[in-house]
């Protein structure tokens, strides 16, 4: 069974793991997170960070911040991921769920987050879960390769 909760430092080995893992794709490669990201999110009071955890390891996070434009905060997801063995089990569900929930709490009215492209999988799961296409960023990803930004109204 998979938990929900905030991360800490102690979660640290099994999130670079999991960047590993997820984000070595060549159009995700150069924006993997490592440790300072990591504890960026977690010291920062605007940042929603949770993970999923299945017994003593860390099989997926979320990593959100809230950003106040105009007169209402948003929730800028700035990633997602799950170990792939525990892919297609709802955990990713879960934890979008979770950040999203967190984020009305924090008077938020939308979720805004960028999808590669490439990325038709990425792009369908947020698209399930009341995600949608807001704009085109050309050349977000690098020279040629494109991202799209996607949003939630909560």
């Amino acid at each position: 069974m998979v938990q929900i909760r905030p991360a800490n430092e102690d979660d640290f080995d099994d999130l670079l793991a999991i960047e590993d893992a997820c984000f070595s794709i060549y159009y995700y490669g150069q924006y993997k997170f490592g440790a300072t990201e990591f504890l960026y999110y977690l010291r920062n009071p605007r940042s929603i960070f949770l993970v999923a955890a299945e017994d003593t390891h860390v099989v997926g996070y979320t990593a959100a911040v809230v950003r106040r434009t105009k007169a209402t905060p948003a929730a800028h997801i700035e990633s997602i991921a799950v170990l792939p063995q525990h892919q297609q089990q709802g955990i990713g569900g879960q934890l979008l769920q979770a950040v999203i929930d967190e984020a009305r709490q924090r008077r938020c009215d939308r979720a805004v987050l960028e999808v590669a492209t490439p990325n038709e999988e990425g792009i369908a799961f947020f698209k399930s879960h009341g995600f949608y296409e807001v704009g085109e960023l050309p050349n977000y990803y690098g020279r040629g390769l494109d991202g799209i930004l996607m949003r939630a109204d909560l």
